[in-house]
């Protein structure tokens, strides 16, 4: 039925009247604050890497949501008709996407919020699409016919292996993380190391071999 509505307005206010209505904000009750500490954070990497720790502790289905939507803002982003860059497009969809860390904010918490709201969605699209696309992709790989073995999901990793969690998320903003799925399966990797009980020291051993090679 969307595919018949010819004016672009008409849909981008539906979207956000959907996520306006949920129960919760996109970004959870749970995991509010830290989305919007990490958003204030001078250093771009620290909040990178804090913002791929809370986006891997969302819930699948939010996560998965987070992730669609933010590749289709970069196709928004790039195309020459729609005219909104980053900045735009993160004062339009912080409130609905953000929202705030209770069900009825009060109106001083509304005003403190909006300042923030559109930070945490500028945070977010400035991690690379890839990232994004790892997220669906991984997704879609764990279908029914994958081993149990491997079907090792963010938070799984992250009650079982923090550390290679932490630098994995550390690690991004670097580059490195692509190299690393050029060789090993963004879900084999955590299973070895998990296996084999690497430390801290052994495991950026492993992955400055990876960058080099």
């Amino acid at each position: 039925m969307l595919s018949k509505v010819q004016d672009v307005h008409v849909v981008c206010g539906f979207l956000k009247d959907v996520l306006r209505k949920l129960k919760e904000p996109l970004l959870t009750f749970r995991l509010h604050r830290t989305f919007m500490e990490a958003a204030e954070l001078a250093d771009a990497d620290s909040c990178s890497a804090i913002m791929v720790q809370n986006v891997s502790e969302l819930p699948k289905a939010n996560r998965d949501t987070l992730a669609f939507l933010m590749l289709h803002l970069h196709k928004v982003i790039r195309s020459p008709h729609c005219q909104m860059d980053q900045n735009n497009l993160a004062r339009v969809f912080g409130p609905t996407i953000v929202g705030h860390g209770m069900s009825e904010p009060s109106p001083t918490t509304i005003m403190r919020d909006t300042n923030t709201q559109p930070k945490v969605v500028l945070r977010l699209l400035s991690l690379p699409e890839d990232y994004w696309r790892r997220i669906l992709t991984i997704q879609t790989d764990q279908g029914p016919s994958s081993s149990s073995t491997f079907k090792m999901n963010q938070e799984e990793t992250h009650g079982v292996f923090p550390c290679f969690k932490s630098l994995l998320a550390a690690l991004m903003a670097a580059g490195w993380i692509n190299v690393m799925l050029r060789r090993f399966s963004a879900i084999l990797l955590p299973t070895i190391l998990q296996l084999f009980k690497l430390s801290g020291k052994q495991i950026f051993f492993l992955l400055h071999l990876l960058k080099d090679c």
